[in-house]
């Protein structure tokens, strides 16, 4: 408290800097998924659109790290060949504070922009995802209003 300061002013000013460092945080947050964002359209060989629709049980890999399958409807490509409609990757859960995960972790459900090498499109070739819902990238907009259109 600063000197003569009542506590509600006091509550009322911490309240009002915790909103604005919350509002700093959520702006910062969104400027790098953007940037992140920005270089995988740029670097990406396949950019493709997907929806988890199922999700299996936990399993373990060799080295005993915990994994789902996650299971993906396609629905659209930005970029490379056409795909399957339905393609599996493993989505490994958030592993602990002194490692983190063992392997990429996707969402369980809703839909995501997939970006990958060359290849056949898997686990392999996949080098990072974007939460569609979430998304501001004017081009990851632009997909997602093209497969609506598609789909009416």
């Amino acid at each position: 408290m600063l000197p003569g300061e009542t506590e509600e002013v006091y509550r009322v000013r911490i309240e009002a800097q915790a909103r604005r460092d919350q509002e700093r945080a959520r702006v910062q947050a969104e400027a790098a998924q953007l940037a992140r964002e920005d270089q995988l359209w740029r670097t990406a060989d396949r950019i493709v659109l997907a929806e988890v629709v199922r999700l299996s049980g936990w399993r373990k890999d060799r080295r005993g790290a915990q994994y789902r399958v996650a299971t993906l409807r396609l629905h659209s490509e930005a970029r490379g060949p056409r795909v399957p409609r339905r393609l599996k990757l493993r989505s490994y859960d958030g592993g602990d504070a002194c490692f983190g995960p063992q392997g990429p972790v996707y969402p369980i459900e809703g839909s995501l922009v997939l970006f990958a090498r060359s290849g056949t499109l898997s686990d392999a070739t996949v080098i990072d995802w974007s939460s569609a819902a979430l998304s501001t990238h004017p081009q990851t907009l632009a997909l997602l209003e093209e497969t609506e259109a598609a789909r009416d």
